[in-house]
């Protein structure tokens, strides 16, 4: 045995399934060093139900190394089958997730363990887009972290492909592609990192309106609308109160300046 520096984050926060589907679990591995790992196979369990991993035992990861300083980008490593409604799955559940390997193929030492969240409801989120916080406010210069939610409204699996922000202010969708790259039928990924808006340090204040659009579909080439969401990014002025305090700082310290005026003089 040896101690492994390897990370799994996974991709949402939370995933979601109804009565019957089978939420897929995505996650992004790094090698945080100082030896190369060799991935061998993972187990999983939440809530008694099956989980499966063949996409990770089929899939490129298995049987591969994860060399220093690399990492595998949001990758499929298993899905939960939930039961149909007649066995009352819902509710919320934690689970763990471990990820096994070591210096060789042979190994099967747990390199990472990490919990996870599930939760199991009658039906889907009402929008296929939505923001947790969609009204932020910031000082100037500040940088503001817009997550979601994504649902399969429909039938068939549906692949997450692109994300466009509007917004007066400089955005960035990078944190967008770390989500997972499709959504399973009747499933929904929570608290997914979808963008971020930098407030600008030009003296620009007050609340500016933005939206966010998410498209994809049937494949992963495809473009369609998938859903919007409208959020708010707020410049704050300074309190009025810190700005009296940078003042008042000011006038205590002309005395102070000139006692070491003073001073100098006579020397």
């Amino acid at each position: 045995m040896h101690a492994s520096n390897i990370t799994v984050s996974f991709s949402a926060g939370s995933m979601f399934g109804i009565a019957g589907s089978s939420p897929a679990f995505f996650a992004n591995i790094v090698n945080n060093g100082p030896i190369d790992e060799y991935l061998t196979s993972i187990s999983a369990s939440v809530g008694g139900f099956t989980v499966d991993s063949s996409p990770f035992s089929s899939g490129s990861l298995a049987n591969n190394v994860l060399t220093v300083g690399s990492q595998t980008g949001p990758s499929e490593l298993f899905a939960v089958n939930l039961p149909d409604a007649g066995s009352n799955p819902y509710g919320g559940y934690s689970g763990i997730f471990n990820l096994l390997g070591g210096t060789n193929f042979g190994n099967t030492g747990i390199l990472a363990s990490v919990a996870f969240s599930l939760q199991a409801g009658q039906n889907l989120p009402s929008s296929a887009v939505s923001l947790v916080q969609a009204d932020q406010t910031g000082a100037p210069g500040n940088l503001l972290s817009y997550s979601g939610n994504v649902a399969n409204l429909g039938g068939g699996t549906l692949y997450l492909n692109a994300a466009q922000v509007n917004s007066p202010f400089a955005s960035d969708t990078s944190p967008f592609f770390a989500s997972p790259l499709f959504l399973t039928t009747g499933t929904a990924a929570l608290e997914l990192q979808l963008f971020s808006v930098t407030l600008p340090n030009d003296g620009t204040v007050g609340t500016f309106a933005g939206s966010v659009d998410v498209f994809g579909g049937v494949d992963g080439g495809a473009q369609d609308n998938i859903g919007s969401a409208q959020f708010t990014s707020t410049a704050a002025s300074p309190e009025p109160g810190t700005i009296g305090l940078l003042i008042s700082a000011a006038f205590l310290l002309v005395p102070w300046r000139n006692a070491l005026r003073s001073r100098a003089a006579r020397f």
